[in-house]
């Protein structure tokens, strides 16, 4: 495991319950003391009962939750943080119905964590820039046509996966293809230039 990364079981030592929860994340959302999310002043706040402030500057009341992904959310906070945790050490991404199992909620509750935990990332792409290398992924269509995606490129708004084939009737290195088309249980790919078209079960 990644020197970065904790374990699921350091997790659960960490955050076992709502309220270690809720002080993780105030210590993160607040780092110099606990701040009026309306007025973004901390001079006047009063500490209340449940995880409540009181802001006696706008006399309104608010907890981590206000102006966050967690407002108008019914789920305990320490699954919150276990979704987050789900969501960056999954290989392979997490659906809702895999999340609402592995942390005991509805599908229905896990679906809108899960876009609330994806709008929260932003759609602010500048890190992706210029040329961008990615696993090496396998995909096959059969024996006699397997494909191999070696990297990822990304050029502007476009991807362009940069590709071997590895076929018993020869190997062609290098072909670029024009579109790359993703469909629910098949997907296919179109070399243009090759006679070759493999469907990916």
């Amino acid at each position: 495991m990644s020197k970065s990364t904790i374990s699921t079981f350091q997790l659960f030592q960490a955050i076992p319950d709502q309220e270690s929860a809720r002080q993780y994340l105030e210590s993160r959302l607040w780092p110099d003391g606990v701040t009026c999310p309306t007025c973004k002043k901390g001079e006047r706040i009063t500490v209340r009962k449940g995880g409540y402030y009181r802001c006696n500057a706008c006399q309104l009341d608010f907890t981590v939750r206000t102006g966050t992904i967690f407002e108008r959310s019914h789920v305990p906070l320490h699954k919150w943080v276990y979704a987050m945790y789900l969501l960056v050490t999954a290989r392979k991404g997490i659906s809702s119905m895999q999340l609402s199992k592995e942390i005991g909620i509805t599908q229905k509750s896990a679906w809108f964590m899960l876009h609330r935990l994806r709008e929260a990332c932003g759609k602010d792409l500048t890190k992706l820039q210029g040329i961008v290398e990615i696993d090496t992924t396998y995909y096959t269509g059969g024996e006699t046509t397997p494909v191999v995606i070696n990297t990822v490129s990304l050029y502007g708004d476009a991807m362009y996966p940069s590709v071997k084939y590895s076929a018993k009737l020869g190997a062609y290195e290098g072909v670029t293809f024009k579109s790359f088309i993703i469909g629910v249980g098949l997907a296919m790919l179109f070399a243009f230039g090759n006679p070759l078209l493999a469907v990916v079960r």
